[in-house]
């Protein structure tokens, strides 16, 4: 199966009605920590897995430099080690 009809069953809808800040983070704006922050939370928050997440990211983003990937790693290990 595709990764992005996989991705967009899991989150519960299209990428094209995912918030338009969001996919400029995906695929066109370069890595910063607050777009990089913003990707993790959105992911993680409709129960997208890591590595899911990461392969996403691998695939759509023009560069998904190193500290990308590692920073949504390290966000969501702090997010599941937080009770809601």
């Amino acid at each position: 199966m595709l990764l992005i009809p996989q991705v967009e069953r899991i989150i519960g809808g299209a990428m094209s009605t995912w918030p338009r800040l969001l996919l400029q983070f995906l695929f066109t704006y370069p890595y910063t920590p607050y777009s990089t922050m913003s990707l993790a939370t959105f992911f993680y928050g409709n129960n997208l897995e890591l590595s899911r997440a990461l392969q996403l990211v691998s695939v759509c983003h023009y560069e998904a430099p190193a500290a990308m990937r590692s920073t949504i790693t390290l966000l969501y290990r702090a997010f599941s080690n937080k009770p809601n």
